[in-house]
């Protein structure tokens, strides 16, 4: 699928909202929710406003996944952008009607194409039984480096190296 990848702008923050609420159960099966209170519109705008200031302080950056027709297919993020060791983790989310038609891979090959020169290391995690999510991060160049418990979820994380 033809996507690109957009830095997030205060002027998604209603279309994004959209694409939040549509996906939420979705969402919900693979991350745990995000609670009442972020799909509440006024504190999803300060919220957003947040995302932006850390996006402006180079603490985070984030990014939104649009179609060819500027339509959101999703999200991905670098935040706990660490300068001193050069890192970043990675987070996306592909809203369900996109899912298998490559859009996680597409986007996340955009992002290390186009990496901040600032980032040479990206850490992530999954649950073991996603598999889809762990496919996309090998695909592009993720591998595998250990297991971990939290809060009674399995993860299994990756690292991607410049």
């Amino acid at each position: 699928m033809n996507i690109n990848i957009t830095p997030l702008q205060e002027s998604d923050t209603e279309a994004l909202f959209q694409f939040e609420q549509r996906h939420r159960a979705y969402f919900r099966q693979f991350v745990p929710d995000r609670g009442e209170d972020y799909y509440d519109p006024a504190t999803f705008v300060e919220q957003q406003q947040s995302l932006l200031a850390e996006q402006r302080d180079g603490t985070s950056y984030f990014y939104l996944i649009k179609t060819k027709i500027d339509e959101i297919a999703g999200r991905i993020n670098l935040v706990d952008v660490n300068k001193a060791k050069r890192s970043a983790e990675l987070g996306y989310r592909v809203g369900e009607t996109y899912v298998g038609k490559g859009v996680a891979s597409a986007a996340l090959s955009h992002l290390l194409r186009d990496l901040p020169a600032e980032i040479d290391i990206i850490q992530a995690k999954t649950t073991p039984d996603n598999r889809g999510s762990q496919k996309v991060m090998e695909r592009n160049g993720f591998r595998a480096c250990g297991h971990t418990t939290e809060d009674g979820l399995t993860f299994v994380h990756y690292e991607w190296r410049r």
